[in-house]
């Protein structure tokens, strides 16, 4: 809706049915400090990387008088509540003429004019407000959903004001190319997705005079592939639909998939499902059945819904396609060598039957992830979502981990079969120590020593409407995980990881920053320089319990293999430590005290023992976890242990069915069984004696112990 003033124009924009702004009255004058011949005209809530100079958001704002005008003073928000939230500096906007701002969250951003904010694109307030600080020059209240790529605003080409689609942005120039006046609704099945026992007949709808195309296969729903809906589908078995919505003069709706999964099918998977392929890699042969025959069906049951779903849905060939091409090589069938942004496949991803009662749905890049549990000896591989703009969310919003329904904004969640404490591990030892709860009881150990891990929870995964077990989920430490938590860009940030045959890499930013810290602890234990100068990089009391925690476990792959770190080069920031695929915690008795690896923390431990302070902070930490009451005493670890245990006790029953014959023949010990022996040998013997064993190991490097 809009207006026009006496004398200066005044153009106030509320659209979809939102009132004008409360600022404004017929009749008002309007004060002639406030130059109202500006409007926005065009806006990118979802911008591509594709267009120069474009990358982030914008708006752009039109001149349409006769003179320049300097908007020095006036007010850009997204925050109704805050119409003064970024103020512009002396800024010409030259006579019937376009200016362009951007809009980051990077406070750093100095090259351009930019706004320290960045739009929704679900919808939310615009506004351009005048220098009084109130008054509403031109404003969305709010704007309707965006696009990727696709910009908003008027088109010029009509003497109406008409807002439309562009589907070529135009920022800084004239709005002209092929536009659209809404997106289409989106489709609307009739039956909620989730676990069915009966079949049933699925009606989908959506606008109007559209056509609704979809697909049963996990291919994409285009006019072109997807078949035409005009009547109920009939649904008996476990199916993922996914359907698009087309009408006349509109965009396209946006992509859906709904995963129906009933629960007899899952109870009863075959050994080679229909339209699966027999073979993931030549001469390796697929695994997919679910053995059911030893537990009650209401246990199992109990089990599936025992943790959250995700379901997963793409082309069959994106999954098991076995040529070695990136450009259409499966990223299953080449999980050892799909490595990389050119085998990352677009899926649907849906989250749904959590606790707190929410559901999602969205598109976003998939990739295979990790080393060893890429091998195709672990046929359960793990696997890494990524939200992108090209995909679908930027990041997705959505409480993802815990009980709560606070939304937690994740860029790459992480999907962890469990490989090094699995019954899938090659190894008959390793199968043996199964408990998949190692690394979970170490991330948790570490947060309530003081640091702050990244969140995990747990999931049973499908994919293309197939039961693909228990996976463990946790959000990926990088640089966007860490702006989130701790503030900053993300170009502030330099996360480091350790590979025991690539040595120290580089996840986000460079390794300059911990190249110079490992020389200030030389420099350190040299003399050369005071402690002070470490603390002040440095959390010594928070790197000795990390230390302490891995000392404690026995953690044989780690430090110079599964270590990842973190620090912000911006402000006083400090580095964090982080627990990393610790699956071979309390397996062994052994002594990782000695341990001393060149460029990693444990070397910085060893250089800094020559120093009395440090050993004095690292013998404090002793005193508090390891003796009376201490995180790392046995009554207080059995307590931990045994509240994991019982957590898993039930989601394992469903894995147990999936995974516990991978491989192991049927004579040998069920995987329960063995499962409960191991979990009988580290109450009754590892705990008890791990603690003053620990204790023991210090003792030889000159720490007192009693």
């Amino acid at each position: 809706m809009y207006k026009f003033k006496n004398g200066p124009l005044l153009f106030v924009l509320a659209f979809l049915g939102c009132g004008e702004s409360s600022n404004v009255e017929d009749g008002d004058d309007v004060a002639p400090e406030f130059i109202s011949e500006i409007r926005i005209n065009e806006f990118s809530a979802d911008s591509g990387d594709d267009n120069e100079n474009f990358l982030s958001d914008w708006v752009e704002l039109k001149n349409t008088s006769s003179s320049d005008i300097d908007l020095e003073g006036y007010f850009l928000t997204d925050n109704v509540n805050k119409p003064t939230k970024w103020m512009f500096p002396k800024t010409n906007i030259e006579a019937n003429n376009y200016l362009v701002v951007h809009l980051s969250d990077d406070e750093n951003q100095t090259e351009l004019l930019t706004a320290p904010f960045s739009l929704d694109s679900d919808g939310e307030y615009l506004a351009l407000i005048a220098p009084d600080g109130k008054t509403v020059v031109s404003e969305f209240n709010p704007y309707p959903n965006q696009r990727h790529t696709v910009s908003y605003g008027i088109e010029e080409e009509q003497s109406d004001v008409d807002f439309r689609y562009f589907t070529t942005p135009t920022p800084g120039q004239k709005n002209i190319g092929d536009s659209y006046e809404a997106i289409t609704e989106r489709v609307k099945p009739s039956m909620g997705r989730g676990f069915y026992e009966e079949g049933f007949d699925l009606s989908l709808e959506s606008d109007e005079e559209s056509d609704i195309y979809y697909t049963v296969d996990g291919t994409l729903p285009t006019k072109e592939n997807g078949l035409l809906y005009n009547s109920p589908i009939a649904l008996n078995k476990s199916t993922v639909v996914r359907s698009i919505a087309y009408k006349e003069g509109f965009l396209s709706s946006d992509r859906d998939a709904h995963s129906y999964i009933f629960v007899n099918d899952v109870l009863n998977q075959p050994s080679l499902p229909e339209n699966f392929p027999v073979e993931w890699q030549p001469g390796v042969a697929a695994d997919y059945a679910v053995d059911s025959s030893a537990q009650p069906r209401a246990d199992l049951l109990a089990s599936l819904r025992s943790y959250p779903t995700v379901s997963l849905s793409m082309p069959m060939e994106d999954w098991f396609n076995p040529s070695t091409d990136p450009a259409i090589g499966g990223i299953y069938s080449n999980s050892v060598d799909a490595r990389g942004i050119e085998w990352e496949r677009v899926v649907s991803a849906e989250f749904f039957d959590f606790s707190h009662g929410q559901e999602v749905q969205a598109e976003a890049g998939i990739r295979i992830f990790g080393n060893a549990s890429r091998f195709i000896s672990r046929p359960k591989h793990n696997m890494r979502l990524v939200f992108r703009k090209e995909h679908g969310p930027g990041k997705l919003k959505f409480p993802l981990f815990g009980d709560d329904d606070i939304n937690e904004n994740v860029n790459g969640y992480l999907l962890r079969g469990g490989n090094g404490d699995s019954w899938f591990h090659p190894s008959s030892a390793q199968q043996e120590k199964a408990l998949y709860v190692r690394d979970q009881l170490s991330r948790e150990l570490h947060q309530d020593l003081g640091a702050v891990e990244v969140p995990q929870s747990h999931v049973h995964l499908y994919i293309n409407g197939l039961y693909w077990g228990l996976y463990h989920t946790i959000e990926r430490i990088e640089a966007s995980s860490m702006a989130d938590t701790f503030g900053g860009d993300e170009e502030d940030w330099d996360v480091v990881k350790a590979s025991r045959h690539d040595g120290m890499q580089v996840v986000d930013g460079s390794l300059d920053s911990w190249g110079e810290l490992q020389q200030l602890t030389m420099d350190v234990a040299n003399g050369m320089k005071d402690i002070s100068e470490l603390e002040k990089i440095m959390d010594l009391r928070q790197m000795s319990k990390y230390l302490l925690l891995n000392y404690y476990g026995g953690n044989r792959d780690w430090d110079d293999n599964n270590f990842q770190a973190a620090k912000r080069r911006t402000g006083d920031d400090k580095w964090r430590f982080y627990q990393w695929d610790s699956e071979n915690v309390f397996k062994d008795d052994v002594d990782v005290t000695t341990d001393n690896h060149e460029n990693r923390i444990t070397a910085m431990h060893h250089r800094l023992l020559v120093n009395e302070t440090y050993r004095g902070i690292f013998q404090e930490s002793i005193d508090a976890l390891l003796k009376g009451d201490g995180l790392l005493t046995v009554s207080q670890m059995k307590n931990r242990f045994s509240k994991w245990i019982e957590k898993q006790r039930l989601p394992l029953l469903m894995e147990s069915a999936r995974w516990g014959d991978a491989h192991r023949a049927p004579e040998d010990t069920d995987a329960l069984a063995l499962w409960a022996d191991e979990v009988d040998r580290i109450m009754n013997t590892a705990l008890e004696s791990r603690t003053a064993t620990t204790l023991q190991q210090l003792a030889m490097h000159g720490f007192d112990v009693n």
